[in-house]
């Protein structure tokens, strides 16, 4: 059978088409018919730079779904819905397989976790499973590099840990968060900090501006995919401030969705919405376009209706 997708196909540059699908199962796999998708900061530079190689990319670049089980018969189940993590980042598909592993099944009804709401938990959990690297923050003075969506989540669960103090440095975007220090440059911060995040990534490096600002014995979160050419860091100096780096990156998904669920449901995580631009997969340029020139831009929805089966409408 044929399937529409969303093809990259050059830098800043997606063409719908059509190609085929194999229905039917696939060992360790899960068939399944997204609904809903939310434009990730790390898909960002893939669309910039267009697909490796020059070759078109089906589906790509898009990761965070929620999406429906197909049964047996072919058809999507209109009430198991679910977070799937396709592997390559390919999720732009009417269909696609995903690993078991990869998924996981909302378990709170539409009423109680509306979809909008649902598709933070694949963010929320990356952000979650990197807190835990952590460890206890509570009366530390943090630092945020980067105010997207992403970091003001960083933001959200510090100001939860009990840290003394949060402070934001982002150039163009405001936060929502009450309780945030925001300010627009590094060299606006007044002092060093116990825990810095660098939640910036992809087109700047900024790890060694979060080093700069930690003070002796304190911890830097990289979290922002850095670019993949070699950067330099000053080790003599990381060594002699005795100074901890830890990363996190694809987290155990049957760990962190489940609990990124619990915590969207509970009353501290109710509040947390992030949504700024809601598209529909006509669209997807133009929801591209959006994520990455647009200054006011969070979380960037596509909605998949025009290409849902009647029965998961």
């Amino acid at each position: 059978m044929n399937i529409a997708t969303v093809t990259l196909t050059g830098q800043r540059c997606l063409r719908h088409r059509e190609t085929v699908h194999r229905p039917g199962p696939v060992a360790g796999s899960v068939e399944v018919e997204p609904y809903l998708g939310s434009i990730c900061g790390s898909d960002k530079p893939i669309f910039l730079r267009g697909p490796e190689g020059g070759r078109p990319e089906n589906g790509r670049p898009m990761h965070e779904l929620l999406c429906r089980f197909v049964g047996e018969d072919g058809e999507p189940i209109p009430d198991r819905r679910c977070i799937a993590v396709p592997r390559n980042a390919d999720g732009m598909r009417q269909r696609f397989h995903v690993p078991r592993e990869n998924t996981w099944r909302i378990r709170s009804s539409a009423a109680e976790l509306p979809d909008a709401r649902a598709l933070h938990v694949q963010p929320l959990s990356t952000v979650m499973a990197a807190m835990d690297r952590l460890g206890d923050i509570a009366g530390a003075d943090v630092l945020i590099l980067g105010l997207g969506s992403i970091g003001q989540m960083f933001a959200h669960f510090a100001l939860a840990a009990g840290a003394a103090g949060v402070t934001g440095i982002d150039p163009v975007r405001t936060s929502r968060l009450p309780g945030l220090r925001q300010v627009s440059r590094l060299a606006d911060v007044d002092r060093s900090f116990d825990v810095c995040v660098e939640a910036v990534g992809h087109r700047s490096f900024a790890l060694n501006e979060a080093l700069s600002v930690c003070r002796d014995w304190g911890k830097v979160l990289l979290f922002g995919i850095p670019p993949r050419e070699p950067h330099e860091i000053d080790l003599y100096d990381f060594m002699q401030r005795r100074l901890t780096l830890t990363s996190s990156i694809h987290p155990d998904w049957s760990r962190w969705l489940p609990t990124a669920e619990e915590y969207l449901m509970s009353p501290a995580g109710r509040d947390l919405d992030l949504t700024t631009h809601h598209f529909t997969i006509d669209q997807a340029q133009l929801a591209y376009e959006t994520a990455v020139d647009d200054p006011a831009a969070l979380k960037v929805f596509i909605d998949f209706g025009p290409w849902m089966s009647p029965t998961g409408r």
